[in-house]
């Protein structure tokens, strides 16, 4: 599945949306995996026992104008980790420089990780599996794109997915995988409001966030590994290859890949209305006046005052994907009901 797959499916400003956004994702990486690539060179560590992840609308080929980095870098083993760890701010500092772009800083959820970390079956649902473990190894798993190193993201991407296949999980791969995912989605759903409260993000563009890349990207994935299913068997090793090759994608390509003709159709205008909400992101000053807005005064019809918009935006985005859902076949939706419900 390729960008230009959409071409038929979506309007032509749409696609020219997604057709920059991907171009600017694309450069952005390849910088950076020049940087790190110079940077390691003068390093004890070696190279192949890191891979350079990015999340956000950079890691999902999404990113424009106003769009930052967010670096989350896994380490095979302790000795790079600490290295990496150590490091931390010359790299990443000198990382934002050479992009002239945010970088997220390594506090909280991109702080650099272990493979064992993310791939421990034992952590999976346990005591110790917190908020950042779950959104560190999902978004890994679903969101991210590498950004240099040595260490393929498939690699880390299967060691995640064996652990969802271990013992210590029930063995019932892709469920536990499934379970997770949700767990995670509605996890962010129900912080985002205790979160803006103690920190200095404003609550509306979580709102935002939530109702549309969160919301777009957890219903790729799940549509995605459900649809997979109707060919192959969820306990034939190649389940996994082929959810891999899923994963591999940008979460708009893994939703268009997975859908039947008629399904497609009402993917393109949920597209439509999810490149409007990409554009009016990627104005710096629509973003500000999203910060000013308050909770109390949200629907207050101010000139400046976008929410109203993005509200509605997110509605008709939301009608859409019940429409992809009423277009799927009878069993894609009663499976999605099972993995994902019940």
């Amino acid at each position: 599945m390729r960008l230009p797959d959409l071409e038929p499916f979506v309007s032509e400003t749409t696609y020219r949306t997604f057709e920059r956004a991907d171009t600017r994702a694309a450069e952005l990486l390849l910088k950076s995996t020049t940087f790190f690539d110079e940077f390691f060179a003068t390093s004890p560590i070696d190279p192949q026992n890191v891979c350079m992840t990015v999340m956000g609308s950079v890691g999902r080929r999404e990113a424009l104008d106003a769009s930052d980095f967010d670096l989350v870098p896994v380490a095979r083993d302790e000795e790079t980790l600490e290295w990496l760890l150590t490091n931390n701010v010359e790299l990443r500092e000198g990382l934002a420089k050479a992009l002239d772009i945010d970088v997220s800083m390594g506090r909280d959820l991109t702080k650099a990780v272990s493979l064992t970390y993310l791939t421990d079956p034992e952590r999976i649902g346990g005591d110790q599996d917190g908020r950042t473990g779950l959104t560190q190894r999902i978004l890994v798993l679903t969101e991210a794109s590498q950004a240099g190193g040595g260490m393929p993201i498939a690699t880390v991407r299967r060691d995640i997915l064996s652990a969802y296949a271990h013992e210590r999980t029930a063995g019932r791969h892709p469920l536990a995988y499934c379970n997770d995912l949700a767990r995670y989605y509605r996890t962010v759903c129900i912080d985002y409001k205790g979160r803006v409260d103690t920190t200095a993000k404003d609550w509306c563009t979580r709102n935002v966030k939530l109702r549309h890349p969160r919301k777009v990207w957890y219903f790729s994935s799940l549509v995605s590994v459900v649809s997979i299913s109707r060919n192959i068997r969820p306990d034939h090793p190649a389940f996994v290859d082929e959810l891999l090759g899923s994963l591999a994608l940008p979460p708009i390509l893994r939703l268009f890949q997975a859908l039947n003709p008629s399904a497609k159709i009402a993917a393109g205008r949920l597209l439509d209305q999810y490149a409007w909400y990409l554009e009016f992101m990627a104005d710096q000053s629509r973003r500000d006046q999203l910060a000013s807005i308050s909770h109390e005064m949200r629907y207050e019809p101010t000139i400046n005052n976008p929410f109203p918009s993005l509200q509605w935006n997110s509605k008709v985005l939301h009608a859409e994907m019940i429409a992809v859902l009423e277009n799927l076949g009878a069993e894609v939706r009663s499976r999605i009901l099972d993995w994902f419900l019940l």
